[in-house]
């Protein structure tokens, strides 16, 4: 069977064709080399016979050559046929709704693509066919709605980078070219140098035995609640994260004594080792104290040497870049930068990690211990427009049924939704929720985003001398 559509004239497209019985084309300077022809002529469906003048191969892209195809002058449209596509090069084809993708069965390696124009399957010829370093168009030919789900999702999750969420929805980025996703939001929060290179070949395999932990702060804008200061508390084995926001430093210890509590009741493990900085919110009595009646080896780094807390610095610094992308992106306002990195975390323990091979950090955990009281809620637009329903005993039979709010994380204890309304500086949590995820609560000329790179950036940076200054006054050398 052969096509003939009378409005395509000598076109160059491919067409990839179900019901072709051959490869055919109608031009013969794609043949290196001619042989007599199988068959001395083809019929399309109304019956119309086309004589064949030979037969060869051709190699249409660099990875994707067709042979013995038909060289058939009268065609309109060169013809991918699939069944000899899938018997002669051994190659699966497979039909989506807007694209096709060719594999090759022995390596599993893409070949090939198309993509539905019209009523017809069109090869894409510049799909492993572009110079090396040529930018790929591939992806801005794809329907609108597949991207836009893409970025959605880039969103929900706290802009992570798009391999990892390749890894974590691999359906979602079929046909999709990586090359060409571009975030500027990323871009201006997560723009770093070269880091030091982990290594993990020590890490614990036993749950909650070696605890890192570090504090950032102080901010000079306070959260709603008067909070100054984050700490971090980070199983080595799982690489879950624990953030508590304080109002200062001071309330490092009781904020370990309740983590180390919620170990033990929970997960049923023991606490055996923490790893610090030198900073005098770990070195002091009552600390040491705590250390000694209860048998923890507390480690400290020696001094001009944060390398060895890398995991702390690290997670800090991975917190504090999506914090700053979820802020950018929504253009909140500085005070709610404690939402942001309790947002952070939520989402971290639930994304793919390098350094566990891919696998999620609850995973892990979950593989070790039961996981009760472990609720999972699906992914929202961080400082979306989200409207939170208002019980009967609230509000009057005329007033309005929902409150306008912002969107702000997950709650920590309480499955549900927490919501923030900046005019009464109240929160919500609940599942009584509508989710405006294409709306921004704060427009651009609420917060300017430069200000907030500047704003956390001092911070950082401050945090970081301030923290430095106090090391270098300490004498205290453990090696671990």
């Amino acid at each position: 069977m052969a096509l003939k559509v009378s409005h395509f004239v000598g076109s160059d497209t491919w067409i990839i064709d179900s019901g072709a019985s051959d490869h055919m084309t109608y031009d013969k300077s794609f043949f290196t080399e001619l042989s007599p022809p199988p068959v001395s002529y083809v019929t399309n469906a109304n019956g119309e016979a086309f004589p064949v003048l030979g037969s060869g191969s051709v190699r249409i892209t660099p990875t994707l050559e067709l042979h013995n195809v038909l060289y058939v002058p009268d065609l309109s449209h060169h013809l991918i046929s699939v069944p000899q596509l899938n018997t002669e090069s051994k190659c699966s084809v497979t039909f989506y709704p807007m694209y096709v993708m060719f594999q090759d069965l022995l390596t599993r390696e893409l070949i090939g693509r198309g993509y539905l124009r019209g009523r017809l399957f069109h090869l894409d010829q510049t799909y492993a066919g572009e110079k090396p370093g040529a930018p790929s168009r591939a992806a801005l030919t794809l329907n609108s709605d597949k991207l836009s789900e893409v970025w959605l999702w880039h969103r929900r999750l706290g802009h992570p980078s798009f391999s990892l969420m390749r890894k974590t929805m691999p359906t979602l980025f079929i046909g999709v070219d990586e090359s060409v996703l571009h975030c500027e939001t990323c871009v201006l929060a997560k723009s770093h140098r070269a880091t030091y290179s982990p290594s993990i070949s020590n890490k614990s395999v036993i749950p909650f035995e070696l605890i890192h932990s570090d504090v950032w702060g102080p901010s000079r804008e306070p959260t709603v609640s008067g909070m100054r200061y984050f700490v971090l508390f980070i199983d080595d084995c799982t690489r879950l994260t624990w953030v508590t926001l304080l109002k200062t430093k001071d309330e490092v210890f009781p904020a370990f004594q309740t983590f180390r509590t919620l170990v033990q009741t929970q997960y049923h493990s023991t606490i055996k080792v923490l790893r610090s900085d030198n900073g005098g919110e770990y070195v002091n009595h009552v600390f040491q104290e705590f250390f000694k009646a209860h048998g923890i080896v507390h480690q400290t780094t020696c001094p001009q040497t944060p390398e060895q807390n890398g995991v702390s610095e690290r997670k800090n610094r991975h917190l504090l870049d999506m914090a700053r992308a979820l802020l950018f992106s929504a253009h909140m306002p500085k005070y709610l930068w404690g939402d942001a990195i309790l947002a952070s975390s939520h989402l971290i323990n639930r994304l793919p990690s390098s350094v566990l091979h891919g696998k999620i950090p609850f995973a892990v955990l979950a593989s070790h211990v039961s996981l009760s009281s472990f609720h999972n809620l699906p992914a929202r637009v961080f400082g979306c427009v989200v409207f939170v329903h208002i019980p009967k005993n609230q509000r009057s039979k005329l007033d309005a049924r929902a409150l306008k709010c912002v969107f702000v994380g997950y709650g920590g204890y309480q499955k549900g939704y927490k919501c923030y309304h900046p005019p009464t500086r109240k929160y919500y949590v609940t599942m009584d929720v509508t989710f405006f995820e294409d709306m921004s609560y704060f427009s651009s000329s609420d917060t300017a985003l430069q200000g907030e790179n500047s704003f956390f950036e001092e911070l950082y940076h401050g945090e970081g001398r301030r923290n430095q200054k106090a090391k270098e006054k300490s004498h205290r050398q453990e090696i671990f």
